[in-house]
């Protein structure tokens, strides 16, 4: 709760956050109206829970242009079973994952950020202790030359009978900016 508003995913810490052009919502809008319901149906949800949010465009700007926490792995905590119990642990261990997404600050502010939140005032007293083992900056692909745009709308109105619609996927990848970078 620190670090991630649990109603709405929304990270806290705007180190991590990256403006979003009015070009990126219009085409975020483009792309929700062309894959309809899809978007919902696409991903499996357990019974009666629903996504973050209902407007299918704010979905696309989550999930490709804004950033998100995982916990990727825990330790300290006993596994389900009879190890189980009603008691308090001496530690927890948690590894997380925030996706930075392109644009945004600095990889390592934003790392410098989350680690000072932390840190700074626990709960009970206690102790936590944040240490840093990657800190990658988003990478978004190069605008597309207009004579590949005119190409891929073409193909998409000859077999959709619609323009071609962009689709961001979030994800820090640092392969792909070591790649950007070496040509």
């Amino acid at each position: 709760a620190r670090i991630e508003d649990s109603a709405t995913g929304e990270i806290l810490l705007q180190e991590f956050h990256a403006p979003i052009s009015e070009a990126q919502r219009r085409q975020a809008e483009a792309t929700a109206a062309a894959l309809g319901d899809e978007i919902f149906e696409e991903f499996p949800f357990a019974k009666g829970v629903r996504p973050a949010f209902e407007d299918r465009a704010e979905l696309l700007l989550a999930n490709g242009l804004k950033p998100n926490l995982a916990i990727i792995a825990e330790s300290g905590i006993p596994p389900l079973g009879p190890e189980a119990g009603n008691s308090i642990h001496a530690w927890v261990e948690r590894t997380l994952s925030i996706r930075i997404p392109p644009g945004a600050a600095d990889a390592e502010v934003a790392a410098q950020a989350l680690k000072e939140r932390l840190e700074a005032n626990p709960p009970y007293n206690a102790i936590v202790e944040c240490t840093i083992e990657a800190a990658v900056n988003g990478w978004a692909a190069p605008p597309m030359d207009e004579w590949l745009r005119d190409s891929i709308n073409e193909a998409s109105q000859m077999y959709f009978q619609r323009p071609a619609a962009e689709l961001w996927e979030g994800g820090t990848i640092p392969l792909a900016g070591d790649v950007q970078r070496s040509i």
